[in-house]
């Protein structure tokens, strides 16, 4: 990986950072009582003072404009210390779905906060133990969702969920839900790199069509 001046600038002041804050014992605190947070809240407000979460966006949008290289920088120096945070699945992940699927407004009302860390959310596509690009949860006739999603990252943690689902006309479909809707319930557990997954269970889920992203398109 090739970086400008200002980008390696950003990688050694991320690996500084992360040398005094977020050394690999802390990964090991968390892996090692059960009852610990996905990760450390004091960890991710500090990177989000920083700018962390908008290393990648334009300056035109309010981010950083580092690019890609920037932010493979930042994970790069987050994956040598084995650093839990949400910047992957909430902001890679999250806000990228919004980005190229969501209607004007819905960006508009999601992306800004989860590009400056205020908002976690994450994205629920593996339907079963084996990854299928087309899911098997289906809209009901009466625009419920049932079913399960299973290896949600950060799910125990967001408070808006991006769920993939095939819509009745048998388009693939994505809704946005709050963390609090009821009918949804999230179930953590431990995998063996330490890090908190969460199957997302949905049982006669209401999902209104503005939930849509992009609505009717």
């Amino acid at each position: 990986m090739v970086l400008n001046e200002e980008q390696q600038l950003l990688n050694d002041t991320i690996s500084d950072f992360l040398d005094e804050h977020a050394p690999t014992q802390a990964l090991r605190a968390l892996r090692d009582n059960p009852a610990a947070p996905a990760w450390s809240e004091q960890l991710w407000q500090q990177l989000c003072e920083m700018g962390v979460p908008a290393v990648a966006q334009p300056e035109s949008e309010g981010g950083l404009g580092f690019g890609w290289l920037g932010l493979g920088a930042v994970l790069k120096q987050m994956g040598r210390r084995l650093s839990v945070t949400p910047l992957l699945s909430s902001v890679v992940f999250a806000g990228g779905v919004v980005r190229r699927c969501g209607s004007d407004s819905q960006r508009e009302q999601w992306l800004s906060n989860i590009m400056d860390g205020s908002l976690i959310a994450t994205v629920a596509f593996q339907d079963g133990r084996h990854f299928s690009p087309l899911p098997s949860l289906r809209e009901a006739e009466d625009g419920r969702l049932c079913g399960d999603k299973r290896l949600v990252m950060g799910a125990s943690k967001a408070a808006l969920l991006l769920i993939t689902a095939l819509r009745q006309n048998g388009s693939l479909g994505i809704a946005a839900l709050p963390a609090n809707t009821p009918g949804l319930a999230i179930t953590e557990e431990m995998l063996f790199d330490g890090n908190r997954y969460a199957t997302v269970s949905l049982t006669n889920v209401t999902v209104d069509e503005t939930q849509w992203l992009g609505g009717e398109d």
